[in-house]
């Protein structure tokens, strides 16, 4: 799944198999064509990857997308990954903590007691109609939300 930095979901995918290389690539290549970052918790395997798909094949151009580590996970990561794709080190990030997608997951995750049980077609229709809730709040509380993070960084 991939989300913005303001955590609205963007693009999903069905993964058959674990966290594949190929599932990122896919979002990246096909649902986030003009993004800035490319935010995972794996971007410093995935990108050297990427950009040799890219470099080998034409068709997978890397566009402008920049990698990029969130701020929680670089903690357990080798000190040169957090200098090389580590967010807070990201000029044009605006302190984007790149765990956005991670309250997404959350949210979703309680869906799973529910759905293990269910045919295909309902699970996924199931967390489709999970996914656009969860759209649809983050939608409408987003003025309210932009309103208090400029009030608490400009008011000081």
């Amino acid at each position: 799944m991939a989300s913005c930095r303001h955590g609205i979901i963007l693009a999903a995918l069905n993964m058959y198999q674990g966290e594949l290389y190929s599932y990122a690539h896919y979002l990246q290549m096909n649902r986030l064509q003009n993004v800035s970052f490319i935010c995972q918790d794996i971007i410093c395997k995935y990108w050297p990857w990427a950009l040799k798909i890219s470099s080998r094949e034409q068709k997978f151009s890397l566009r402008q997308g920049k990698p990029f580590l969130g701020v929680l996970h670089a903690k357990g990561h080798s000190w040169y990954c957090q200098v090389l794709y580590g967010g807070r080190w990201q000029e044009g990030s605006g302190l984007t903590s790149g765990e956005e997608a991670e309250q997404v997951f959350s949210y979703l995750s309680r869906y799973n007691n529910n759905t293990k049980n269910m045919l295909k077609a309902e699970r996924t229709e199931e967390l489709t109609e999970g996914a656009l809730f969860w759209n649809h709040r983050k939608i409408n509380g987003m003025p309210r939300a932009l309103v208090a993070r400029f009030r608490k960084f400009h008011l000081k």
